[in-house]
C-alpha cells in the first residue's frame, strides 16, 4: 500500500510521460468555480474541490483518478488516462489494482465521445489479471466484469472504422 500511496501523489503528468495539455486549472479552463467550496462534507467532493482548483501540470494521479472516476474534466484528461491505462491497466493508485482503469471505464461514454480511438484499445484489452486481483471482492469483480462489457459493446460497431 505504500507504493501505491507514493503513486497516489505523485505528479500524473510526470508518471504518465504525457504533456499536459493546459497550464490552467479546470476551474479556469470552464469557468466553473462551483466545484471549489470550503464547506464540502464528504472526502471525495473535498477532493475533487482541490482537483478542480490545480492547475492541470501539478494534478496528482489520486486527483486525476478521483476526476475520472466522477467523469469530470473527460475533454482535459481522456486521452492521457485512456493512454496512461492501456500502459499500465493493472497499477494501483489508491484503493485496488486498477483502480484507474476501471475510473476510465466508469468514465467510457466521455472518453468514447473524445477519443474513440483510444476508447477501442482500453476495450480490447486483456483484463485476465482481474480475475485473481478481485478473487476476494465479488462485488468489485462484478462491477469491472460489467465495466468492460459495457465499453466493448459500445466499441464493437466502431472496431473496423478506428483501428
Amino acid at each position: 500500500m505504500e507504493a501505491a500511496s507514493s503513486l497516489a501523489e505523485s505528479n500524473f503528468f510526470a508518471v504518465a510521460g504525457e504533456p499536459a495539455p493546459s497550464p490552467m486549472s479546470l476551474a479556469e479552463l470552464t469557468g466553473d468555480r462551483s466545484y471549489i467550496k470550503d464547506n464540502w462534507t464528504t472526502d471525495p467532493a473535498r477532493r475533487i474541490s482541490a482537483a478542480w482548483a490545480t492547475p492541470l501540470p501539478d494534478l496528482t494521479v489520486a486527483q486525476v483518478r478521483v476526476l475520472t472516476a466522477q467523469r469530470l474534466a473527460t475533454s482535459w484528461l481522456a486521452a492521457p488516462v485512456a493512454r496512461f491505462a492501456i500502459r499500465n491497466p493493472s497499477i494501483e493508485v489508491e484503493h485496488y489494482p486498477g483502480d484507474l482503469t476501471l475510473a476510465a471505464l466508469w468514465a467510457f461514454p466521455e472518453l468514447l465521445g473524445v477519443e474513440p480511438g483510444l476508447a477501442v484499445a482500453l476495450a480490447d484489452l486483456d483484463y485476465s489479471w482481474m480475475a485473481q486481483a478481485y478473487a476476494d471482492d465479488e462485488e468489485l469483480s462484478e462491477h469491472a466484469a460489467e465495466l468492460i462489457s459495457v465499453a466493448r459493446a459500445l466499441t464493437d460497431p466502431l472496431v473496423p472504422n478506428v483501428r
